[in-house]
C-alpha cells in the first residue's frame, strides 16, 4: 500500500526473527531518536507482536499494543491454535493485565493512537 510506504528519511529495519529486536539494529534506532515508547501492531499475534512487544517491555520502553492493529492466520484442520479473534482478543486482555516495573502498558484501538502529532490518529 502507498500509504504504508516509508517517508523519506524514515528508518526501515529488516528482520528475520518472530522479535523485531533480535539481530536487528531496532534498539539502537529507537534510542538514537529518544524514543520512550513503542506502538506494536502486526501479523502472527502469538508469535511475531507477542516477541517484540515482550521484549520491547524488557528492554525498558513503554508499550502501546493497538487492539485492533494485529491478528493472525486461520490454521487449517482442528488443533491447538485459537482462531484468529480469540488470539487477539487473549492477547489484548494479557496486555490490559501485564504489569511490569516501571513500564506503561496499555491497549489502544487505532483511533486512539497519538504519534506524538497532539491529536490522535483518525480512521480512514
Amino acid at each position: 500500500m502507498p500509504q504504508l510506504a516509508p517517508a523519506p528519511g524514515e528508518a526501515v529495519v529488516p528482520k528475520a526473527a518472530p522479535d523485531s529486536f533480535l539481530g536487528t539494529e531496532l534498539d539502537a534506532v529507537l534510542r538514537a531518536r529518544g524514543v520512550t515508547e513503542v506502538v506494536v501492531t502486526g501479523f502472527a499475534t502469538e508469535i511475531c507482536v507477542e516477541s517484540t512487544a515482550r521484549q520491547a517491555l524488557s528492554r525498558g520502553y513503554d508499550v502501546v499494543l493497538v487492539a485492533d492493529g494485529h491478528t493472525t492466520s486461520v490454521r487449517p484442520g482442528p488443533g491447538p491454535y485459537a482462531a484468529p479473534e480469540a488470539s487477539v482478543a487473549h492477547h489484548n486482555e494479557i496486555y490490559r493485565n501485564l504489569r511490569y516495573p516501571g513500564r506503561r502498558v496499555r491497549v489502544l484501538p487505532a483511533a486512539e493512537v497519538d504519534f506524538g502529532g497532539g491529536a490522535p490518529a483518525t480512521a480512514g
